[in-house]
Formats: structure tokens, C-alpha cells, sequence
């Protein structure tokens, strides 16, 4: 469908109340669209159930794109799978629903195969900490940035990055965990404590 011309409107310091009026409309007719999003996106998260399989994901998803398409026919599949990731995006936000892992012989033997390849490469980087990996992913940017078409600098920054993504997760994890220890060891230091002295030193602290 062409998109029609818009004409440049006139902007006297007060808009006219024909202008005033289309303005208020413009919101109405938005807000409206919105409001339709969500009980459309109610209307499917309900035909879906609450624990979709992959199969039904899937159905749903192409008879979404069908009747896309059938409502504009001049829609791309581009457009079609854009419109998809959006109302996929707002399921997720309503209702956490996701897309959820094929079950076939042949997506969990991938699965399987991805999940040995991401071992087998943290393996190979177990004895580096965060700071070792993102030096070794900085001298490999650097190494693509002086000779883009070279494809081990381009693996290595893929790997890397996936390497570093774990890493600073573990390292994370450690943290809250520690910081979750030592905050418990305080609550139970201060609930034994009977010294007012100390529990207002020990509150200065926090100052």
C-alpha cells in the first residue's frame, strides 16, 4: 500500500480548534491501538494454554503471519516475521510466555552438540579469570580491525565473548553469594550484640 503524501501543515502560534480536535483524536485512536494489542495478545496467550509445545508455538505462529498477510496483502515476510517478534516480545511481557525448545530427535541432538561444544570451550579457558579474557578478546578486535577478513580473529572474538559472558556470570555469582554470607554473619552479630557502643559503632559504619 502507498504511503500517502502528507502536506506540511501551517503553524500559527495557536493551533486552530480543527487542529486541536485531529490531535485529540490522533490520541484516542492510539491509545485505542494499544488497548487492542493487549486483548489481542490475551485472546492468543488463551488459544495457546499456559505451557504451549514447540509444535503449537510454531502453528500459532504461522496462522499469526497468515492472517498478517491476508489483511494487506502487499506485506513482506519480512514484515510478517517483524509483526510476529513484536507480539511474541509483548506475550513475554504479559504473560511470560516464550517460545518454548523443540522436542524433536534432531533439535535435542543439536542441543546436545551445542551444549558439549560450550564445555569443551570453557574447558579450554578454565584457568583464565574475567580480566585474562577480555585482554585476549581486546588484542582479538584489534587484530580484526587491521585485517577484517581474517576468520580466526572473527572466531576468537565469537568464543571469547561467550567465554567472557560466562565468566563474569560465575564471578557474579560468587559475589552475591559472598556479599549474602556476610550479610547474614552481620544480622546474627548484631542480634547477639548487647553492647550499645558497638551496635552505634557498628551503625556509623553505614553513614
Amino acid at each position: 500500500m502507498e504511503t500517502p503524501k502528507v502536506e506540511t501543515a501551517a503553524s500559527p502560534a495557536v493551533l486552530t480548534e480543527a487542529q486541536m480536535s485531529e490531535a485529540q483524536v490522533c490520541g484516542s485512536r492510539f491509545a485505542r491501538n494499544k488497548m487492542d494489542r493487549v486483548l489481542i495478545a490475551q485472546d492468543m496467550a488463551a488459544s495457546m494454554g499456559t505451557a504451549p509445545t514447540f509444535e503449537q508455538w510454531e502453528q500459532h505462529r504461522k496462522w499469526f503471519i497468515d492472517g498478517y498477510t491476508a489483511e494487506n496483502p502487499q506485506n513482506t515476510a519480512a514484515a510478517a516475521d517483524t509483526a510476529w517478534a513484536e507480539f511474541a516480545k509483548l506475550l513475554d511481557t504479559l504473560y511470560g510466555m516464550t517460545k518454548p525448545k523443540s522436542t524433536t530427535a534432531a533439535a535435542e541432538k543439536k542441543a546436545t552438540e551445542r551444549t558439549k561444544k560450550r564445555e569443551e570451550l570453557l574447558a579450554a579457558y578454565a584457568t583464565d579469570d574475567a580480566h585474562d579474557v577480555r585482554e585476549k578478546l581486546q588484542a582479538a578486535y584489534q587484530t580484526a580491525a587491521s585485517d577484517p577478513t581474517n576468520k580466526v580473529a572473527q572466531k576468537a572474538i565469537k568464543n571469547l565473548t561467550t567465554v567472557l559472558k560466562a565468566k563474569t556470570a560465575d564471578e557474579d555469582k560468587a559475589a552475591r553469594e559472598a556479599l549474602a554470607e556476610l550479610r547474614k554473619q552481620v544480622r546474627e552479630a548484631v542480634s547477639d550484640c548487647e553492647s550499645i557502643e558497638t551496635l552505634e559503632q557498628a551503625l556509623a559504619c553505614f553513614d
